[in-house]
Order: C-alpha cells, then sequence, then structure tokens
C-alpha cells in the first residue's frame, strides 16, 4: 500500500519548528538581558559599596593624621611617618594597609603651622575587577594649643606707652642670669598673634614688640611710634620692620576645665616655723569657695598644688601668694572676676611654669597690678586681661583680649614654648572632598 504525505501536514511541521526556534530564541535573549542586567546592577551595588567604603578608609587617615599632630609635633617621623617634599612644600606620609586590601595614604602639610592640612585618600579594591576605587578629603584644623607666643588672644590686644614685648631663656645661661629674666640678654623672639580681624587687631602706639605679629585674615597692626622687628630696628626706626607681621592666624582655643579625676580638700591656717600663714598648700588639691586676700593675708605654697576657687579671686593691699622654692601652684578661678593687686602673687621658684593661672568659662575679667611682678601664665580664653603696674609679666598668656597699661611690660619666656597651655585640642575648620 502506498503511503502519501500531505503538503499541509509538512508544512505544518515545519511552522511548528520555526515557531519553538523562535520562543527559544526570544527565550535565550530574555534570560541573557536579564542575566546581564542582574549583573550590572550587583556591580553598580558593589561598586557603590565600595565608593561608600572609601570613606572610612580615608576618615582612618584623617585619625592618624589628628594623632600625630596633637602626639608627635615634636617628633615629625615618629611612628611611621615619613618626611617628602611636595611641590616644593615639606610633607608628612603615611599609608596603611587593611586586611580587604584597602589602605589610605594621608599627607600633612604646614604641620607645625597655625593650620595644619591634612590630606587622605581612601582605595578600596574595585569589585570583580582590577585597580582601586578612591576619594580624597581635605582638612583644615587648629593646631594644639601652647605657649608658642608671648600673647595669644581671640580678640584686641593693646600695648600703652612704653610698653615692651620681649623673650628670654630662663633654661639658658645665655638668655637669663639665674634663670631669670636680664635685660642684657634678652631676644627678639616674642610672638603677639590674635584671631581678630579688625582695623586694628594688635595697637602697639608707643609700644615696642620685640618679634613678630600676627592678626587675623584682613586684621592689621598699627603703630603712633612704637615698633615691631627685631632689636636692631627699634634702634634706627619706628613703625613694623618688613616681614614681621602676617595675617594667616586662626586658632580655637578650648575652654579651660579642671583636671580629672579631681578630688579636693579644704586649705588650712599653718605655720612655717614661727610663722602663721592664712592658707598653707602642700601636694595635693584644694578647694575655696571664694579666695580673697588682704591686710597682711598670705597663702603659702610650699609644695605642688592645685587650687580651685568657685567664685571671685581678690588679692589685695598687703595680701598676697608666695610660692617657695621648689614649690608649684595650678590657680583655677570659677568666678567671673579674678584681681592680683597688692602683693600679687610672689614667685619665689623664680620659674615661670611653676605658676599657672586657669580661668574658667565665666572667669571674663583678670586685673593684675601688684607690687611683685607676675612670674607664670595665665590660660584663659573668655577673659579679658589688664596687666598695670611696674612690675609687669614674665611668661605668656592666652586670653580673650590683652591690655597694657600703664606701660607694663611682658618678658615672654622661651623655655615655655614647648610647654602645654590648656587641654590638647585639635579642630576641624573646614572639611572638603576633592
Amino acid at each position: 500500500m502506498k503511503l502519501t504525505v500531505s503538503r499541509h501536514s509538512a508544512a505544518l511541521r515545519g511552522n511548528v519548528l520555526i515557531m519553538t526556534l523562535v520562543f527559544f530564541g526570544i527565550v535565550a535573549v530574555t534570560t541573557a538581558g536579564y542575566l546581564n542586567l542582574a549583573k550590572s546592577r550587583t556591580l553598580m551595588r558593589a561598586r557603590s559599596t565600595a565608593w561608600n567604603t572609601a570613606i572610612p578608609v580615608l576618615e582612618a587617615g584623617i585619625e592618624e593624621g589628628f594623632t600625630h599632630l596633637q602626639d608627635d609635633s615634636n617628633a615629625p617621623t615618629a611612628n611611621g611617618w615619613t618626611s617628602d617634599t611636595v611641590g616644593g612644600q615639606p610633607v608628612l606620609t603615611k599609608s596603611r594597609t587593611f586586611p580587604d586590601g584597602s589602605y589610605f595614604f594621608v599627607t600633612l602639610y604646614t604641620a607645625l603651622k597655625n593650620r595644619p592640612l591634612i590630606y587622605s585618600s581612601g582605595f578600596v579594591p574595585v569589585p570583580l575587577g582590577a585597580g582601586y576605587l578612591s576619594r580624597t578629603v581635605r582638612a583644615v584644623v587648629t593646631n594644639q594649643a601652647t605657649f608658642a607666643n608671648a600673647i595669644a588672644a581671640k580678640s584686641s590686644i593693646s600695648l600703652s606707652s612704653s610698653a615692651v614685648v620681649d623673650s628670654f631663656d630662663s633654661s639658658s645661661t645665655n638668655g637669663s642670669t639665674g634663670g631669670r629674666y636680664d635685660p642684657t640678654k634678652r631676644t627678639a623672639n616674642a610672638p603677639v598673634v590674635t584671631d581678630s580681624t579688625a582695623n586694628p587687631a594688635i595697637m602697639v602706639s608707643t609700644a615696642h614688640i620685640y618679634g613678630h605679629a600676627d592678626t587675623g585674615p584682613g586684621g592689621t597692626v598699627t603703630t603712633a611710634g612704637g615698633t615691631v622687628g627685631d632689636l636692631a630696628w627699634s634702634t634706627n626706626h619706628t613703625g613694623i620692620q618688613p616681614g614681621y607681621t602676617n595675617t594667616d592666624m586662626n586658632v580655637a582655643y578650648v575652654d579651660a576645665a579642671l583636671p580629672s579625676p579631681f578630688s579636693p580638700t579644704t586649705p588650712f591656717p599653718g605655720n612655717v616655723g614661727t610663722t602663721n600663714y592664712s592658707y598653707l598648700l602642700d601636694s595635693g588639691s584644694y578647694r575655696l569657695s571664694q579666695l580673697s586676700l588682704s591686710a597682711g593675708q598670705v597663702m603659702y605654697v610650699r609644695g605642688n598644688a592645685v587650687l580651685y576657687s568657685e567664685g571671685d579671686i581678690t588679692v589685695s593691699w598687703s595680701g598676697y601668694i608666695y610660692l617657695a622654692p621648689g614649690a608649684s601652684l595650678q590657680l583655677y578661678g570659677g568666678g567671673s572676676k579674678t584681681v592680683f593687686s597688692g602683693g600679687g602673687v610672689v614667685n619665689g621658684t623664680g620659674n615661670a611654669a611653676s605658676f599657672s593661672y586657669y580661668g574658667l568659662t565665666n572667669n571674663t575679667t583678670i586685673t593684675y597690678s601688684g607690687f611683685a611682678a607676675f612670674v607664670g601664665t595665665v590660660y584663659a580664653p573668655e577673659a579679658n586681661f589688664t596687666l598695670s603696674g611696674s612690675g609687669g609679666m614674665c611668661g605668656a598668656a592666652i586670653v580673650n583680649s590683652f591690655l597694657s597699661s600703664g606701660g607694663s611690660s611682658l618678658h615672654y619666656d622661651l623655655a615655655l614654648s614647648g610647654a602645654q597651655s590648656g587641654p590638647r585640642y585639635l579642630a576641624i575648620l573646614s572639611y572638603t572632598e576633592l
């Protein structure tokens, strides 16, 4: 028997085959597209994660830079930092690699200046590829507060009459006599600086600054017969010696705070030999509701003492504070007003580092007009400090404003230049991604 195949059936089977092939082709294309989309989205998410991860990596670099500026200011290449030059400028660099392969590279510009720059770059491996993603941030910070200047103020500085701001070095026989100021050995290394942008920010009048004067951006230094410059300049000139002023001062000072921990007791009268004193301070911490000395009242300090006066401090008439040789006193003023007149503070050690006055947040006025010279340091960023009388001051001051009245001079002790003036403090002035 002979079988025949219908042409219609053959065509139908061909159409089914074609449709099947087309269908699977569409499925294959759709699947490939979906897989490609899924891959792209996975890569995008992975790159986004890597991009965001670069920020904590570079911030670790900023923290590394902060720590170095704060703890290693006297050892620039300590703890793995390298000295280098970029664009003719000296810099410090460091990198650190983490277990996941990411790393930071941080560069410090002007590390010892008023406004150090921290450039930190974070590098994160590219997901499913070769190379790294990177992000870079520039942080402008303030430097830590130290007694690197004779006078540092947040606002105005005014020097009257024949006031002199110069320097000596109590740690050197060439810079002092017996560790004390000797005008025959003075030097012109007494910077006077302010954050003020006023005109004038520093008024010298007929006084003399033997050293540099620095203001905030736009601030000015004016004289009226006085001088700013080295020792030779004032001999033959008046006014400001070229190169002795600048306008790049911008430093933040943290408010003074009591030491922690602080467990004070109340000071009491006591005898030294046959002499009775109103207060006798040995080594330890003390507290008073307020400190008032007058009419022959004397506070005798013979140890390493810390004293906190919760209220105003007044030393007047024949009252005074006496530091015995070898003793030290950190005096914290919590009241709004502190007045040292009369006998003032008699620093028997002759060393400015032995007496430190700290004005707390509420302390807005400090006046020193004692018979004895003020030998010590003042750290009171909220206080307006007036120095008057013939005794003057040997040491350094960080205050809100400074006024030398009646021609009182300040002799800056260079031995204080590395001393910590207040809590170590760095603050970010700006944070910019590049």
